[in-house]
C-alpha cells in the first residue's frame, strides 16, 4: 500500500466517499430538500466530491489514480467526466504560460 494513503486526509477522503455512497443507496429515503439541499443529488454529490478531491490530491501526495480508486471507476476516462473545470485555475495555468 502506497505510503500515502496511510494519512489522516486520505482516510477522511474515503471515508467521506463511503458516507456519499450509503446516501445514494438511500435515496429513496432522504428528500434533499428537507435538508435545505435544494438542486441536490446523489449524482453531483458524487460529483462534488470527485472534483473537490482530484484539485486536491496532489496537496497529499496523491494522484489522480487515487481518487479514481476511492470513487470505484475502473478507468481514468471514466473518471475524468465527472470533474467539473474551474475558470479561474485555468486563467492561472495560462498566466504561468
Amino acid at each position: 500500500m502506497n505510503a500515502s494513503r496511510h494519512s489522516s486526509a486520505y482516510f477522511h477522503m474515503h471515508a467521506f466517499l463511503h458516507v456519499c455512497i450509503y446516501v445514494c443507496c438511500c435515496t429513496s429515503v432522504i428528500n434533499y430538500t428537507s435538508l435545505g439541499l435544494s438542486g441536490c443529488s446523489s449524482h453531483s454529490g458524487r460529483r462534488t466530491f470527485i472534483t473537490h478531491a482530484a484539485r486536491k490530491v496532489s496537496e497529499m501526495g496523491g494522484s489522480l489514480r487515487d481518487v479514481q480508486q476511492l470513487a470505484g471507476h475502473t478507468s481514468l476516462a471514466m473518471m475524468q467526466s465527472y470533474i467539473e473545470g474551474a475558470t479561474e485555475a485555468k486563467r492561472k495555468l495560462i498566466a504561468l504560460i
